[in-house]
């Protein structure tokens, strides 16, 4: 799956095709168990070389994207507790490349499911490592099945859910899926923890921002709820939701009512319509981007004002379409972002409870006649900036890093030390 529409989408075409046997369906989703690490490097790359040759067009060639993908696979590296790991199996989390690589890696198996004929799959439904599967051979045939897709790799295994009440049904992404009246609907799902911290109006981002959302979430609400009562009562709390972060109740109401009278199955769309590759490339657009502030309003229009200087360059007018020009934004630095940092600086667990900065035993020569006492900053000399030591260091301390400050030439030295 690429995301809910198309699952909405293939649950309609299953209502369908099946709909005389959704009666004795057993609603079921499995989750894959710890998908990402689990996934064996020779079998992703064997299933990514088997699709790769089927390109139309073989460049760049399989083999160095197969090299680069078994770069990220073998240089995973990580820290913690002040030691490196290497990641041996599987794939991060984090490189972009990661969910395509695990999608792609999973598709041998969900062939082999699927090519059973010894099992009935109406409808196999794979979103990462979330599947969702209308059931149709009975609860013992289900508990066989799923104790052989768990004997299909050693390592990827599945765990089961499913609804023992079918109008209760079961969650599958941000849907509840359930029986009634002989058809499969869906209904809005969100977590108990979700807070609905939806983005403030009065924070300082362009004014289509905040007025953009509320119709995205009544339009994802209407694509979502099967039914008309279960989109109405979501629309009522919705609205809730926003009020509480600050939007004026007129406007979210009137911006969900303009979702009232729109076709469900328009905004889930049809997956299955191939898109032109070419007129998309054609008309690429140009964006200037710019870190944004109130004051930046005009922008736009001063933009589009001068937009016919490109037509004195006949080479410029050419390369940049100035129809495809347009001013974009992205997040100013704020306050937060100044005082917090992703990075940390890392305080062996040893020397939590000591103070920081240099420790003077005041017995040995090092520390009674050279090492100043209990200096927590440097300061260079030439650029007069100042550095904190952010550690406990003493005289018995290895590889340590140090300043020689010559006090009478105003001159100073850096070294290291490989022993005490």
């Amino acid at each position: 799956l690429k995301d809910s529409s198309e699952f909405l989408f293939q649950l309609h075409k299953f209502n369908l095709t099946q709909q005389e046997k959704i009666d004795n369906i057993i609603l079921v989703s499995w989750d894959v168990v710890a998908m990402f690490p689990s996934i064996d490097n020779a079998m992703g790359l064997e299933a990514c070389q088997d699709l790769l040759e089927k390109r139309d067009v073989l460049f760049p060639s399989t083999t160095s994207i197969l090299d680069a993908t078994r770069i990220t696979l073998e240089n995973n590296i990580s820290y913690f507790n002040n030691v490196a790991y290497v990641q041996n199996n599987g794939t991060a989390m984090g490189p972009h490349n990661a969910c395509s690589y695990a999608d792609i890696a999973m598709h041998p198996i969900d062939q082999i499911i699927n090519n059973n004929k010894d099992y009935e799959i109406a409808l196999w439904c794979r979103f990462k490592d979330d599947i969702f599967c209308p059931w149709i051979m009975g609860l013992e045939k289900l508990h066989e099945f799923h104790a052989w897709i768990n004997s299909l790799h050693p390592k990827i295994k599945f765990t089961m859910n499913y609804a023992e009440d079918p109008l209760e049904g079961i969650e599958y992404l941000d849907t509840r899926v359930y029986i009634k009246n002989s058809f499969i609907h869906t209904t809005l799902y969100t977590k108990p923890s979700d807070t609905h911290a939806y983005l403030n109006p009065n924070s300082c981002h362009p004014k289509h921002v905040c007025s953009n959302i509320p119709q995205g979430v009544a339009k994802r609400i209407k694509r979502i709820c099967s039914e008309e009562s279960e989109y109405f009562k979501h629309k009522i709390s919705h609205i809730n939701h926003f009020v509480n972060r600050g939007y004026n109740r007129d406007f979210i109401t009137t911006e969900f009512d303009k979702c009232d009278n729109l076709d469900r199955l328009d905004l889930i769309g049809d997956p299955e319509i191939s898109f032109n590759v070419e007129s998309k490339e054609s008309g690429r657009r140009i964006p200037l981007v710019l870190d944004f502030h109130p004051s930046y309003a005009g922008a736009t229009r001063a933009v589009n004002k001068h937009k016919h200087l490109l037509d004195l360059d006949e080479t410029l007018e050419e390369v940049i379409a100035k129809d495809k020009i347009f001013v974009t934004f992205r997040k100013a630095r704020t306050i937060g972002d100044s005082l917090v940092h992703s990075r940390y600086s890392r305080i062996d667990s040893d020397n939590n409870s000591k103070a920081l900065g240099n420790i003077n035993c005041g017995k040995c020569n090092l520390c009674k006649f050279f090492l100043s006492e209990n200096s927590v900053k440097i300061q260079s000399l030439s650029t007069k900036q100042m550095y904190n030591i952010n550690q406990s260091i003493s005289c018995e301390d290895e590889h340590v890093i140090y300043v020689i400050t010559d006090l009478v030439c105003n001159k100073q030295n850096v070294g290291s030390t490989d022993s005490t």
